[in-house]
């Protein structure tokens, strides 16, 4: 009698039982859950923006519509830099590209911060795979940058921050 798999029955071997060098690897989820601890003790990610630019805000505004609860601290770096500032970003910095701390404490900057923000919203997670993947994340990143040194340059409070000792 065959044993189900064996050589020469017809059958497959169950799931799983192909042996040492053939064994399927563990399916691992599209996009994980980072998680960031604050003093309240809540899981955050950290996200410093330029609370006086429509469009950012705008943007800004439609992610905490749709992000999970507790799952991001917004900072407006208008209001405050206190945050950015321990992280060594002048102002100009960070009004000119988006920043997002996670729970490592490591900072990401321009499409790298996006991509960690997209990772933790429910339908933006497919973007942020094709982002982050290698080729489009290099296009993706050379276009935000040049936008962003577009618009920092037409804001007239973001002149104002690169250029501090100048009149307004």
């Amino acid at each position: 009698m065959a044993r189900s798999g064996a050589p020469g029955t017809g059958h497959l071997p169950p799931y799983g039982n192909f042996g040492r060098c053939c064994e399927p690897k563990p399916v691992l989820p599209v996009a994980t859950h980072t998680t960031y601890t604050l003093r309240n003790g809540a899981e955050m990610i950290t996200v410093f923006y330029d609370g006086k630019c429509g469009l950012c805000s705008k943007e800004i505004n439609h992610y905490r519509t749709i992000a999970p609860s507790g799952a991001f601290d917004w900072q407006d770096i208008t209001e405050s830099m206190a945050g950015l500032e321990q992280e060594g970003v002048s102002l100009a910095d960070g009004l000119r590209r988006l920043h997002a701390r996670d729970a490592a404490g490591e900072l990401h900057v321009g499409v790298d911060a996006f991509i960690l923000m997209w990772r933790q919203l429910k339908r933006w997670r497919v973007l942020a795979v094709l982002v982050a993947l290698p080729g489009i994340r290099q296009i993706a990143a050379f276009t935000y940058e040049h936008f962003a040194d577009w618009r920092f340059k037409r804001l007239a409070h973001c002149q104002v921050a690169a250029n501090p000792g100048s009149p307004s």
